[in-house]
């Protein structure tokens, strides 16, 4: 459990632990986390988003790209506020497992943990190599491009429909015309799941571009 806020770390220590879950590490940062993910064996790191020094976003990074002894593979879940949501596409690309929203719940962290530990087989991650190249700076989309061809213009579909492993045919924008996912991006079942999770708590279009 990551977070710069002691307060924010002792409400959701104690949800964990009505939960179930122990032993609970925690940390302050990114960094403090990092050492402590290089000493413990540990199934699961919650982090917020917005932290001084290394961020929760620079954190999942660093453990997907490869960071002494830590396993590339350790579930992530981060905590946003709303305004910060706007940030998960970068953390999209690096394999996010989950993501809660604030204020936190109780139920909300059981039921996204319940999916992070669910039967269902985790997604294989990727090579070091490809998320090293991620840049975490989001930014707005020049155009709503085709970059795959304007004869793959592709077809409209519902989220809640999308094949697992299609193609983004359009960039995927946020109402303020912030980028979320390029054209060009397969829809992984990790992206996927978070795109479905966001469109129930943000602005973003419940329907997107796909050639399959």
């Amino acid at each position: 459990m990551v977070d710069d806020v002691r307060f924010t770390r002792i409400s959701l220590l104690r949800m964990l632990q009505r939960l179930g879950y122990a032993p609970v590490y925690e940390a302050e940062d990114g960094a403090a986390a990092l050492h402590v993910l290089e000493r413990e064996a540990v199934d699961c790191v919650i982090s917020d988003l917005d932290m001084p020094g290394i961020n929760g976003l620079e954190l999942l990074k660093a453990i997907r790209s490869g960071t002494a002894s830590i396993s590339r593979a350790i579930p992530v879940v981060l905590i946003a506020g709303h305004p910060e949501l706007e940030h998960l596409g970068p953390a999209m690309l690096l394999d996010l497992d989950g993501f809660l929203a604030k204020p936190l719940s109780q139920e909300a962290v059981a039921s996204c943990l319940a999916e992070v530990f669910g039967e269902k087989p985790r997604h294989n991650i990727a090579a070091a190599s490809v998320y090293a190249q991620v840049d975490l700076s989001p930014s707005l989309a020049e155009q709503s491009a085709q970059v795959l061809g304007e004869e793959a213009a592709g077809r409209e579909a519902p989220l809640s429909a999308v094949p697992e492993n299609s193609v983004l045919a359009r960039d995927l924008l946020y109402a303020n015309g912030r980028l979320l996912l390029r054209a060009g991006t397969k829809l992984s079942p990790l992206i996927l799941g978070r795109l479905r999770d966001m469109a129930a708590l943000t602005g973003l279009a419940e329907t997107v571009w796909i050639v399959e």
